[in-house]
């Protein structure tokens, strides 16, 4: 709040001011490269240390406790590269299961959080593209209804005609189908159907 206070606009400080801001920040800033300095030669001190006492320890090694120290190293390194094989496979496998599960873009997420056993993520990542896959679903339903339905006629016609409708339901075997358009049609021109 104190620097709030010195912080005027440029209108209402006097050159005199200005040269003691100027000032300030400039002390300020050889502080913090001084302490910048101190703390890099401080990192570059413990590097060199450790540089150093490696060279040490691999000179009072014998040959074979040199050989068997690069063999261990050798093994960790090859291990490390052998489970992050595992891992790109099993996440390549489970990518490839959850594009068959129509997942699409979110497989290979999906999939990630399935090998890393990040449950709550996977969870909530799942109920997402359900939500929408359900979304999608419903509105695919409603275009192939509205497609299949027959345009209303025109003008004073009251009567509608789902014959062909019910013909191509009939020659495919679908008798629900063919039920549901005797139906409509018949509540369409008027005629009420009473269910028991």
């Amino acid at each position: 709040m104190a620097d709030e206070a010195k912080v005027t606009t440029t209108e209402e400080l006097t050159v005199d001011q200005l040269k003691e801001q100027l000032a300030q920040a400039k002390a300020e800033n050889a502080k913090l490269g001084a302490e910048a300095a101190k703390q890099k030669n401080r990192i570059d001190e413990l590097c060199s240390n450790e540089g150093k006492l490696k060279k040490a320890l691999r000179e009072r090694q014998t040959a074979e406790e040199q050989e068997a120290a690069a063999k261990q190293e050798k093994e960790e390194a090859e291990k490390l590269r052998v489970s992050n094989l595992e891992r790109e496979l099993g996440i390549m496998k489970a990518t490839n299961r959850y594009m068959k599960l129509g997942f699409g873009d979110q497989s290979e997420q999906m999939a990630t959080l399935e090998y890393d056993r990040d449950m709550d993520a996977w969870a909530d990542a799942a109920d997402k593209h359900l939500v929408a896959y359900k979304a999608q679903l419903e509105e695919a339903i409603r275009a192939e209804y509205a497609a299949k339905m027959p345009t209303p006629s025109s003008g004073n016609s009251s009567t509608v005609d789902y014959s062909k409708l019910i013909a191509d339901a009939q020659a495919s075997g679908d008798t629900l189908t063919v039920a549901k358009y005797i139906r409509e049609q018949a509540e369409a021109n008027g005629f009420k159907i009473h269910e028991h």
